[in-house]
């Protein structure tokens, strides 16, 4: 992502068909910090005697490779039609991820083995009711893991995303939009009531599903819809702690309101329309990064070439 991002930056000036990609870009850098996100809470969340079928580890071992596939497809695009052929240093590159993908467990077959997990796993993933306490520090990248302890389990994990979307995070997110002026976060506001109910959807359907088999394919949709929900809650939660302590970047509400747009957009749930233009902003942040040597991950990691 970042030496793309960085060639349309150079060619834009020049090449106004370049232009049109920046804002696919921004939505990819949108998904690879949710996808940070989620690796780094379900990681924050597990405790060390936890084996591959814990629920943290199941959700992330799920979507990761759906998200990194999506991730690369999207460059791959933007590097032909921006001149780059398959012969190209930069596509080269890329193909040499895709080919690396089964070694790192991020590849469809090990998508589907932790859809499986996940499958037996649905009572987890559908609290009674969410955590508000959560699990202390779990949001808080910036800090050490927090002690998970023996009293964290999969439910209690699953509880504290819930939290993100239904419980008193979600309101702090409707007051903070409805009390200020920036579009963005009215319109963050409106996108995560909007997740709320497909939440709430997909915890009645799960607390309903008769007991099946992992190659049901009703089971594997409600399990992925589930799995996509928690991913829009640990996203969330991420940049509710990133506000508090004033990130200047994930604590603004343009990238998470990218970030959930798209989660909706995988849900199938509609949107409303707004002013706010996240892309923009999110694209002028990714520009300015390649610009400073400076990494597309959460951290805002300072590059050492």
């Amino acid at each position: 992502l970042y030496t793309t991002a960085r060639l349309v930056d150079v060619l834009a000036p020049h090449e106004p068909a370049a232009r049109q990609w920046q804002s696919a870009l921004a939505a990819v850098f949108a998904d690879l910090l949710a996808c940070e996100c989620l690796t780094a809470v379900a990681l924050r969340g597990t405790r060390p005697d936890d084996r591959a079928d814990a629920l943290p580890v199941a959700v992330a071992g799920y979507l990761v490779p759906h998200l990194v596939g999506d991730l690369l497809d999207d460059l791959e695009l933007v590097l032909h039609e921006t001149g780059f052929g398959p012969d190209s240093t930069e596509r080269r590159a890329l193909a040499a991820l895709q080919a690396h993908r089964p070694a790192a467990g991020v590849d469809w077959t090990a998508a589907a083995a932790h859809q499986t997990r996940l499958v037996r796993l649905l009572p987890e993933t559908a609290p009674a009711a969410p955590d508000e306490t959560g699990i202390p520090g779990l949001f808080r990248l910036d800090r050490p893991a927090p002690d998970t302890g023996a009293r964290t389990t999969g439910a209690r994990w699953a509880r504290a995303l819930t939290s993100a979307l239904t419980g008193t995070a979600g309101t702090d997110v409707h007051r903070a939009a409805t009390e200020g002026d920036d579009p963005a976060r009215a319109a963050l506001a409106r996108t995560v009531r909007r997740l709320a109910v497909e939440q709430r959807a997909v915890h009645r359907a799960c607390a309903a599903a008769e007991p099946a088999g992992p190659a049901h394919p009703a089971a594997r949709a409600l399990a992925d819809r589930s799995a996509t929900v928690l991913l829009a809650g640990a996203a969330l939660g991420v940049a509710r702690a990133a506000a508090r302590t004033g990130d200047p970047f994930l604590g603004r509400p343009d990238w998470i309101l990218l970030a959930l747009e798209r989660v909706a957009h995988r849900l199938g749930t509609p949107l409303p329309g707004h002013p706010a233009t996240p892309r923009t902003r999110v694209w002028t942040e990714l520009a300015e990064r390649t610009r400073r040597g400076v990494d597309c991950d959460a951290r805002a990691t300072k590059l050492l070439w």
